[in-house]
């Protein structure tokens, strides 16, 4: 059959309607996954401020949280804490999410090695 300008714009139009619907099922998938990798590790960034005095003193950790990853300049001297408390965290929250894994680097000199 012939196609007529009436009946490709309405393949055009199909075609954009799945797409759109494809774009936002993926978001909505990325977003449940997102979202519960950030509540997690704001929940690890709270553990990991008790680690700073409060008030006015000397800086020694200062951790920060991007989406569903945490940064954590610290004074080298607290290595072992940190990374006991994200071994601890990561073993507790286990038993709620299965397949937790955290990766986690400690004594680099710039985040660029990360």
């Amino acid at each position: 059959r012939e196609q007529r300008f009436s009946g490709a714009v309405q393949s055009s139009l199909f075609a954009a309607a799945f797409q759109i619907q494809a774009q936002c099922m993926r978001a909505a998938l990325n977003h449940k996954i997102q979202s519960t990798g950030a509540v997690e590790t704001k929940r690890l960034q709270v553990r990991l401020w008790k680690l700073q005095h409060s008030g006015i003193s000397e800086w020694k950790i200062q951790p920060m949280h991007i989406h569903d990853e945490v940064m954590a300049p610290s004074k080298p001297e607290l290595s072992e804490s940190i990374e006991s408390i994200v071994e601890g965290f990561v073993k507790e929250r286990k038993t709620l999410i299965p397949l937790l894994k955290m990766d986690w680097k400690s004594r680099m000199k710039n985040w660029a090695e990360k």
